[in-house]
């Protein structure tokens, strides 16, 4: 997405939604799509815990540890990979959810304020 198709976003809103318009803006960019195929999840044998957007750093580090045993500290860079990306897939989790929040608690008040 360029920055002439984000302009208009960011414009069409008041200053009030400038927040709500930098995340849509976010989402653009860090869209949320499985690497790894479901098949690929099977022949690493995945615990069903893990198979999320990350699974394909974390295939990366195993097939590394098991290709590199006994020193599998040479593995260091997949795993700050997989960590990266577990923490990325944490804090987009949580800024969805204060958003989902402010937008229900906005939604909340205006329902009061029309009832009042």
């Amino acid at each position: 997405m360029s920055l002439i198709q984000i302009l208009p976003i960011i414009t069409s809103y008041k200053l009030t939604n400038f927040i709500s318009a930098i995340h849509q803006i976010n989402e653009f960019f860090h869209p949320l799509v499985m690497v790894a195929s479901q098949e690929e999840m099977n022949l690493a044998q995945l615990p069903l815990q893990q198979r999320d957007y990350c699974a394909h750093h974390l295939i990366k580090l195993m097939k590394c540890k098991r290709d590199m045993w006994p020193n599998f500290l040479a593995c260091k860079h997949e795993r700050h990979d997989w960590d990266l990306c577990q923490h990325e897939d944490y804090v987009q989790r949580m800024k969805q959810y204060e958003r989902e929040r402010r937008l229900l608690v906005r939604q909340r008040n205006a329902e009061q304020a029309e009832a009042a």
